[in-house]
């Protein structure tokens, strides 16, 4: 499964906030700085918000697009060599995806949206760190635990194989050829 452009867009993504992270380092924005706890406690509860969403909405919305795909699955007989297996019993069959590059491929186009929605969110909190230092509402140092949470999120995020599959194999209570 060639998942090379999603993780390239997610590499991007979290390079951006170290990016950001540099602003926030290199700027001189803690001239002055009075900390409004009002608005830093606010802004940490939208940034707690997109956390939580960041992980809802993407699989909700990666669930609905594998329903739309309505990839044809079909019965295949299990292949048991046992010796000791009862000749009069019925043979096992295994649901299976009927195309299955053509499944994974749907799959990977099917991801791309919903994952872009979670890292995006994910990086959105890393923004929020650059506004309170940016906007002088707390010291700088208030800003970095919000990348070390965008940090954590992108890499509970970072595309792997089994994050694109198993979701389509609960979905369609079949196995995709590997």
């Amino acid at each position: 499964m060639n998942l090379t452009i999603v993780r390239t867009l997610w590499s991007a993504l979290l390079f951006s906030t170290f990016v950001e992270l540099g602003i926030v380092l290199w700027g001189d924005f803690d001239r002055y700085v009075y900390l409004q706890v009002e608005i830093t406690v606010a802004v940490a509860v939208v940034a707690a918000t997109l956390a939580v969403a960041s992980f809802l909405l993407p699989s909700r919305l990666y669930s609905a697009a594998l329903e739309r795909l309505a990839l044809p699955v079909i019965e295949v007989p299990v292949q048991n060599n046992d010796a000791a297996r009862d000749y009069r019993s019925a043979a096992g069959s295994q649901r299976v995806f009927r195309e299955a590059d053509a499944a994974r491929s749907a799959m990977v186009r099917a991801f791309q949206a919903p994952f872009l929605v979670s890292v995006a969110l994910a990086e959105s909190i890393a923004i929020l760190g650059v506004v309170i230092a940016q906007g002088r509402l707390a010291p700088s140092v208030y800003a970095l635990p919000f990348f070390v949470v965008a940090w954590v999120l992108l890499g509970l995020r970072f595309p792997r194989v089994a994050n694109v599959v198993e979701p389509a194999e609960r979905l369609y209570s079949a196995q995709l050829a590997r």
